[in-house]
């Protein structure tokens, strides 16, 4: 399928890649007699994860000793983190919030808190 993508995408301009109503025209043409059409012509979806439930199910213990355990405090309110979480769980919708905490700690444990600060070259 790749090949028969690259073969579309070089006998069509980038210009002619897509507009706001129609994406991924070189893809769509390239599996076009492959894939059922209600497929090749739908509109374009997400992809969706089940971090809510994840959250709230088999990932709460982790994220909470991860907030508990974070070395962001001096940047982040972690109680308020942990709170949210506790909440998230009692049925309360803070999963995007929590994602974001969460992914915040497992970077700066991992970059910021030891980093040295970024110099931008002359």
């Amino acid at each position: 399928m790749l090949t028969a993508v690259l073969q579309v995408r070089t006998r069509r301009r980038w210009t002619r890649r897509g507009n706001s109503t129609r994406t991924k025209v070189a893809l769509r043409r390239a599996v076009e007699k492959l894939v059922p059409p209600a497929i090749v012509e739908r509109p374009k979806m997400g992809f969706p994860t089940p971090h809510r439930q994840w959250l709230a199910g088999p990932m709460f213990g982790w994220v909470d000793h991860l907030v508990a355990e974070a070395r962001c405090g001096h940047l982040l309110d972690l109680e308020y983190a942990r709170r949210l979480l506790r909440e998230h769980r009692e049925g309360h919708d803070h999963a995007r919030k929590i994602w974001t905490i969460m992914v915040f700690c497992i970077w700066y444990s991992q970059i910021g808190a030891d980093s040295k600060p970024f110099k931008a070259r002359s």
